[in-house]
This record gives structure tokens, sequence and C-alpha cells, in this order.
């Protein structure tokens, strides 16, 4: 397991391969890392991909393109490492060094198209900013936002301030002034860019602020750039066949959308628009095909068992908006069920996904353990800020069970509802949990992650052992031979401690046995089913998952002559019955390259190694940057004995 010293971090990063079961975004891009990362193994929680963390940070940027008068130097980090940048002495200017990188021109390509140099160094002035923007190309464009419309496009060319550190994509900042669009046809929509003030979008029907968008000054008409350029870019398609459906009350036509639209989402599921779409070239509207033939034009629903729901285009309220009954979702101008008589609404998605689980045999009415009130299936949103009251996690338009006679709102997921009155538990195998709605204090530590809670416990009072909902869901999924238990998987390890294969922290994405504090890391787990060990060289030593010869009391590692426990894997030899404990080998072979048949190195050894070759490259970087200082120092001694040396 490779481990670097990084100018961006104060503590060592260890090389790791993560397993898809842990997911976390890269410190320095943002992007979310798979595969190979570098972690801290000071439990920083702080991860690099492993092309970030190998990237060349230049100890001196000469010509950036936000700052071409002066050269910008490295700043590395700090005790915190917050403060990692590129700085220029003479102006005090400050780039945070995801940005100065990200920004910083490609490598030169002979193949790059002529057309792309042109469109280097072009001025502009923008309705977006106070200042001129410049053309430029971006070494890492995935690592951009643009100012204007908060999305990251591929392409290289930006537009940018560098006083203000300001950027627009290209297509943004050539944005026409000026458009005819065919959702307000009867008057021109002028560019404009809100800061403070907030805008909602007449296509998406979000809210935004600090934004591109485009402006009817006589209707205050407005819509965004992405919203804008998605809609024309589908009403120019001549050869539309129309359909009609009767969600709608226009003619609609089909659409394959290649990706996921912006800030555009389905009225039925509430994900964002992409595939097959039916689209409204008249007014506003989308929904996915799958999702128009789901509908009906009229349902009968457990929910309002008295009347029949007809599909409504819009709320008939004169506040033009309406309350889903079932999510809480307050809504305005969208599709959803109605009961005239009743003043009952249901959203469509919340109608047709509580009638299909219906009749797929979901209890719509259903008493829990841990509950007084019987509840009702319905579907809730994390929009109204609602938590499981089991797991304490938001609910999020997913099935739950909700009780009316609570006033508070009690709502329980759907799987967590159906939790049984006990359990037995590899945690604590002495006794049967049993389910609490509280526990006894009003919160509880979790003896498992540690964590506080003041949801529904599994606990044994006699011991006073507490499991939250979502540890009590961990089940042991591996039998290791390096261990007698069976190991359960973790995303962050709850105990300090180090892997027992590699002797590592970084205590994510691990194997744990939490009875016994045994760790092992994800990219630990493989263990080669023979080897070569000095400790034997007469034979290879296989991999066995537990060896017993003779007493099982007396089992011993023939390499540090200490008991062995019979029931654990063992490295033995099949010719001579030499048998090993496989710490003592494998700790010893990961690092020795034995295998290769070169000389042994001690692992002491090498971890010195390491220090020595991380702390003389820390001391290169301060090298390089005192150079720097002296010769910026020199260079002022100098203009000072020019200028003030004149009589």
């Amino acid at each position: 397991m490779a481990s670097l010293q990084h100018q961006m971090h104060p503590h060592a990063l260890n090389r790791r391969v993560l397993s898809e079961n842990y997911s976390i975004d890269c410190y320095f891009c943002g992007q979310v890392i798979q595969g190979s990362a570098y972690c801290c193994q000071e439990h920083c929680w702080y991860h690099l991909h492993e092309s970030c963390a190998l990237l060349e940070l230049p100890l001196q940027i000469l010509h950036h393109p936000f700052h071409p008068q002066h050269p910008l130097e490295l700043i590395p980090n700090t005790a915190n490492g917050t403060d990692c940048g590129y700085s220029c002495g003479d102006c005090n200017y400050f780039m945070e060094l995801k940005l100065a990188v990200a920004t910083l021109p490609p490598e030169n390509n002979e193949d790059q198209e002529e057309e792309s140099k042109e469109e280097e160094g072009i001025i502009i002035h923008h309705v977006s900013h106070d200042h001129p923007l410049i053309s430029f190309r971006a070494k890492m464009p995935e690592w951009i936002t643009c100012r204007g419309c908060w999305v990251k496009e591929s392409g290289r060319v930006y537009y940018g301030c560098g006083e203000c550190q300001f950027l627009l994509h290209q297509s943004c900042a050539q944005a026409h002034p000026e458009i005819r669009h065919p959702f307000h046809p009867q008057h021109p929509l002028t560019l404009v860019f809100y800061y403070e003030n907030r805008f909602r979008c007449q296509a998406c029907g979000f809210e935004k602020k600090r934004q591109l968008a485009y402006y009817c000054h006589e209707c205050r008409f407005h819509l965004d750039v992405p919203c804008a350029a998605l809609f024309g870019s589908l009403l120019k398609n001549e050869d539309r066949t129309m359909i009609q459906h009767f969600s709608h009350p226009h003619q609609m036509t089909s659409f394959h959308l290649q990706m996921k639209a912006a800030y555009i989402f389905c009225p039925v599921c509430i994900l964002q628009l992409s595939g097959e779409v039916y689209f409204c070239p008249d007014c506003f509207f989308l929904i996915h095909r799958s999702c128009a033939d789901k509908l009906s034009p009229e349902i009968v629903h457990f929910l309002h068992p008295s009347h029949p729901l007809k599909l409504l285009e819009k709320p008939w309220y004169s506040s033009g908006r309406y309350t889903c009954s079932s999510c809480w979702r307050d809504d305005g101008s969208a599709l959803h069920f109605n009961c005239k008589k009743c003043m009952f609404d249901l959203h469509p998605g919340c109608a047709m996904t509580t009638l299909i689980a219906a009749q797929d045999g979901v209890a719509t009415e259903f008493q829990p353990h841990a509950h007084e009130h019987p509840m009702t299936l319905c579907v809730t949103t994390d929009k109204t800020d609602k938590r499981c009251a089991a797991c304490e996690f938001y609910v999020d338009d997913q099935l739950t069970y909700s009780c009316s006679l609570c006033i508070e709102g009690f709502v329980l997921h759907k799987s967590c509802a159906e939790l049984p009155r006990e359990i037995e538990h590899a945690f604590h195998p002495a006794h049967p949990l049993t389910l609490l709605p509280q526990a006894p204090a009003d919160y509880f530590y979790c003896s498992a992650c540690r964590a506080r809670f003041e949801g529904f416990t599994f606990c044994c009072i006699t011991c006073q052992f507490y499991i939250d909902i979502g540890c009590a869901s961990l089940k042991p999924t591996l039998k290791h031979p390096r261990h007698e238990h069976s190991l359960i998987y973790f995303d962050k390890i709850p105990i300090l401690g180090r892997c027992d294969s590699c002797g590592k922290g970084n205590n994510i994405d691990a194997y744990c046995c939490l009875l016994c504090n045994f760790i092992l890391h994800h990219d630990c787990l493989p263990l080669p089913p023979s080897v070569n060990h000095k400790c034997h060289p007469y034979h290879p030593l296989i991999l066995s998952d537990k060896f017993i010869d003779g007493n099982p009391d007396s089992q011993y590692c023939d390499y540090c002559e200490k008991i062995r426990n019979p029931d654990h894997g063992v490295y033995r030899c099949e010719e001579c019955w030499y048998t090993a404990h496989i710490g003592c080998v494998i700790t010893e072979t990961e690092s020795e390259p034995d295998l290769l048949g070169e000389p042994y190195e001690d692992p002491h050894l090498t971890r010195m190694n390491e220090e020595i070759a991380n702390l003389e490259a820390a001391i290169e970087v301060i090298r390089s940057n005192l150079k720097a200082s002296r010769e910026k120092l020199e260079a002022l001694k100098r203009q000072r004995d020019r200028d003030f040396s004149k009589p």
C-alpha cells in the first residue's frame, strides 16, 4: 500500500483501491471517486483521486491567463491544508489551487485545430460582469462551473475575468443579447443577469438568482439560459409526429433527449427528464413517455375511497396551487388527481406509486409493533423536511406509513414500519435484542457506530446495549481465513485502529468484527494462494482455511512460536507441515519482494525510507520557494538602489 506526502494536506496519504460500496468526492476536483484513491491515514476523511494526488503541481506559474503580468508562487498546505493556492507577492493576488490548475492552458498539441487557437484572447463586454472578459482554453474544464448557468460542460474554451475570477462557458458568453422564442412570440426577450434579485423560470418553474436569463420587460416573462436553449432546439425539429394524450389539452410530439435536461423534471415521477419524452410545443409541458403511459383519466384510490379522482391539468383553486394529501408537496399549474366535492388532491406520482404497491400486495393499513396507532400507506417527500421516526433519515419520495392521529406527523419508512419485535444480532450474541420506539433516556449512543440517536433502537436492557436501526440492518457478509468470526462491511469503521493486514490507518471501506476490534481494508482482503517466504525457503507455503495437528489446544505457529487458534486460517507447507499465522507471513510478504527473487527488505526500514523520502521532497519544495524568494528580494534591493540612489 503506497503512501505519499502531498502538498495539499499535512498528513501522509495511503493509496487505497475503494470498493463499489464506498462513495466519496475527491477533495481536489470535487468528482466522485471510483477505484484508486489516496486517503489520509489520520482519520481526516480526506480523499484524492489517484490522478489528482499524482498530478504535478508547478511550483511557479509564469503566465496564468488570469494573472499574466506576474508569476504565481505555490503556497503549500498550512496546519489544516485550507490555504493551498497560488499567490503573487507583488499584487497580493491569490487564486485557489483547484481553480488555478483547472484554468491553466492545456499542453501544446500540434494537432490542435487552428480554429481553436483563434478563439483565444478574444475580449468581450458581457451583461453578467462589470469588467471585460477574455477567452482562453482550460486544462481541466470538467472542474469548472459556469457562473452564468451553473452547469458544467466539456468544452475547453471559457471567458473569464482575472481580477474577479469570474468564469462563463463559451456558449453563455456568446449568448445572443436578444432572441425571439416560441414560448413568448409576442415580444423579444433580452439577456439579463440577476445577482441579488430572484426570478422564476417560466419553463422549469424554479426560482433562481446569480444566473443569466432571458427577460421580457413588458410581460415580466423569464426563461433561464439552459431552458431557452433546450426548448429552442426541440422546436427546431420540423419532422414532428403529433399525438393527443388525455393528460394535456394540446397535441404533443415524442422526442428522445440524449442527456438529462437541467432543472426540468417530469410532473409524475419528479425525476430529471431524459430519454423518451412527450413535448408540447405550445406551452411548457414535458413528461416521460413511460409516465404518461401509466396514467389514467380517472382512478379510485384507497386514500379517498368515497369518490373517484379525476386527472386535471391545472388546479382549479383560486390560488392556482394544490397540496398533495399524500406527500404534502405544495404544487402549482401541474398534473394532479382531484375530487372537487371533498377538495382532495393527489400528486400523480404518489397516486400511481401507492396504487401499484397495493396491487402488488402491500398493506394499505398497517399497525407497527412500535407505534400505538394504525398507519396508512402513502408517499412522503423530503421537501416537507420530515424524517422517519425510526431511523431518523429524511423520507425521499418513497413508500412510507403515516399516522393521521399524531399531531407532529409521525412517519415511518415502509421497511422501518415492518421491523420485527425482536432480533438476534452478531453485535450482541449473548442475548436477543428488543425493539423500542425510544431509549429510556430519550436518546442513546449506538454501541456499534458510537453516534447519538433519538429514534428507534434494538436494545438489551440487561447489558445496556443499544444499536440504531441502520446498524441493526448490518449483517455478517464475509468469512475470511484470517479471523474466526464473519466480518461486516462498514463504509466508516466506528472503532479506532489499524488494518490487521497492512497495519495502516484509514478506517474506511473496510470489513470489521466489532467483538474483536478486527479490521481488514477492502483492498487488503485478497490473499495469495501460495507464497515463498524467508522463514521456509525450501517449499512454497499454501493458504489453508484451518489446520489442526494433534491436540487442538496445542497448536503453535512455527514462525513466531506462539499459540495459534486452530479455527483460523494458516499458511503451511504441504510437504513439511511447516505452519504459520497468516499475519506472520503476509505482513512481511506484502512489503518484501521475495516472490520476485529479490532480497528481503525489513518493513521498518521501508517505513523509515518512505518518511525520509517524504521529508526530502518537502525540503526540496521549501528550497525552491526560498530560492524564488531570495531572487525576488535581490531584485527589490536592486530596484531600491536604482530608485533612491539618484541625487
